[in-house]
C-alpha cells in the first residue's frame, strides 16, 4: 500500500484501522509533515486511532510532535496533536517550560474549543508537578470565567478545577 496515496484523499474508518494496524508508524509519523494538508491532517487522524502500544510508541517522539503543534497554525491538524499529547503517559522529567507556556497561552485565546480545553488539560498535566506552577494555572482558569465557556470548556475547567483540589487535600493529610 501506498500510504501517502492513500490518505491523500478521504478516508474510511476501514482504510483508517488497516493503516492502524498495517502501516510503518515511523512512516505514517513522517505524512504528518506532508505540505498537502489534507494528507498531513490524515496522517494524524489516523494517529489518533492508535491503541495504547501506538501511543506508547509515540511517546519516543513527544518533544518532535511538541515542537510542531508550538509551530502549527492549521487548527484542525493543532488540534489532533494536542490529542495525541493528552493522550500519553507524563512524568515531571517530560516537562517542556516553552510547551507549558504554549498550553497556558492558548487557555484564553480566540481559539477552538477543543483546542482551549485541551491546552487546559495538559496545562495542568504538566503544572500538577508544581505548586506554583499550579498557582499561574489556577490564574488562567480564573480568567475563563470572564467570558462565555461552551459546556465542554466549562466540564474541564470543573474537573481540572476537582483534580487540583484533591491534589492539594491529599498533601494536606501527609503534613
Amino acid at each position: 500500500m501506498d500510504l501517502k496515496q492513500t490518505i491523500a484523499g478521504r478516508i474510511s474508518a476501514k482504510i483508517i484501522s488497516e493503516i492502524c494496524t498495517n502501516a510503518d508508524r515511523n512512516e505514517l509519523f513522517s505524512l504528518i509533515d506532508d505540505t498537502d494538508d489534507r494528507t498531513a491532517y490524515n496522517a494524524l487522524w489516523c494517529m489518533t486511532h492508535w491503541g495504547a502500544d501506538g501511543i506508547t510508541w509515540l511517546e519516543s517522539h513527544r518533544d518532535a510532535l511538541i515542537d510542531r503543534a508550538i509551530g502549527e497554525i492549521h487548527q484542525g491538524k493543532l488540534r489532533l496533536m494536542l490529542t495525541l499529547l493528552e493522550r500519553m503517559t507524563w512524568t515531571e522529567d517530560d516537562i517542556r517550560s516553552d510547551f507549558l507556556d504554549f498550553c497556558l497561552a492558548k487557555i484564553n485565546t480566540p481559539a477552538s474549543y477543543g483546542i482551549r480545553s485541551l491546552a487546559a488539560k495538559l496545562a495542568y498535566t504538566q503544572c500538577r508537578f508544581f505548586p506554583e506552577m499550579v498557582s499561574e494555572l489556577l490564574d488562567e482558569l480564573e480568567l475563563m470565567t470572564i467570558g462565555e465557556l461552551s459546556p465542554a470548556l466549562r466540564t474541564t475547567r470543573k474537573n481540572i478545577l476537582k483534580k487540583i483540589d484533591r491534589s492539594e487535600n491529599k498533601h494536606a493529610h501527609r503534613t
